[in-house]
């Protein structure tokens, strides 16, 4: 049977756990050795808190019995006004944690060594962070635009206020799973904000109606297709 250093197996603790390894010992003297020291790391462990998907909990109200004090239509600019208003507030406090997310994320990376150099210096890592910063930026602008036209009153305000919050998401969520993935093994505890941010950028793109509302009004309102629930007034020209 081939033997192989068992000193050099003690150095390395992870070795010591491998199974496979452990089968190719023929002195029954190493074997209790490594027991020893595969009990002696055991018990030097310190818990970890693991990620932890909290329930946030939930308000529900019965309308039974409640009284109906009227029904009315509204035109599908105006519905698509009324969810865009909603959209670009979610949008904005996405774009606000997705910016915390990504200045802790360049923070870590610049400050984390590995192989030699920071993460962020490695270049893979580097074009990554760069397309998040452009596409938070670019999302920021589309926030910005739509927010000004409901400042002037632009009719179209609402089409526009869905796009930026699409693009919004989009990028707040890229942002903060990046930041999950760059953060390695720290991105996945309590200890940092990472996972908090990224359960918080998906909970966002479930208000108003989630994405798939989200598109079903663009495409209403470019393709003029009619939306069943308020019907359609024409086309955004």
């Amino acid at each position: 049977m081939v033997r192989r250093d068992a000193a050099a197996r003690l150095r390395n603790p992870a070795r010591a756990y491998d199974r496979a390894a452990v089968s190719e010992f023929a002195h029954p003297e190493e074997l209790e050795q490594l027991r020893a020291e595969a009990s002696r790391f055991a018990a030097a462990a310190e818990p970890v808190n693991a990620l932890a998907f909290h329930a946030s909990g939930g308000v529900t109200a019965s309308l039974a019995g409640a009284r109906r004090l009227g029904e009315w239509r509204l035109p599908t600019l105006e519905s698509v006004a009324v969810r865009g208003r909603a959209r670009l507030w979610t949008a904005a406090v996405a774009l606000g944690v997705a910016q915390a997310a990504f200045d802790a994320t360049v923070a870590y990376t610049r400050e984390r060594i590995v192989f030699g150099k920071p993460v962020a210096h490695h270049q893979g890592n580097a074009f990554e962070l760069a397309v998040a910063a452009t596409n938070l930026h670019g999302a920021r602008l589309l926030v910005h635009d739509a927010a000004r036209g409901f400042d002037r009153g632009d009719p179209d305000a609402g089409f526009w206020a869905t796009q930026a919050w699409l693009g919004a998401i989009d990028a707040a969520i890229a942002v903060t799973d990046l930041g999950v993935q760059l953060l390695g093994g720290h991105g996945f505890l309590v200890d940092h904000l990472a996972e908090k941010r990224f359960r918080e950028v998906r909970m966002l793109a479930l208000l108003a109606g989630g994405r798939d509302a989200a598109e079903a009004d663009v495409a209403e309102l470019v393709l003029d297709v009619p939306d069943p629930l308020f019907g359609a007034e024409g086309a955004l020209q």
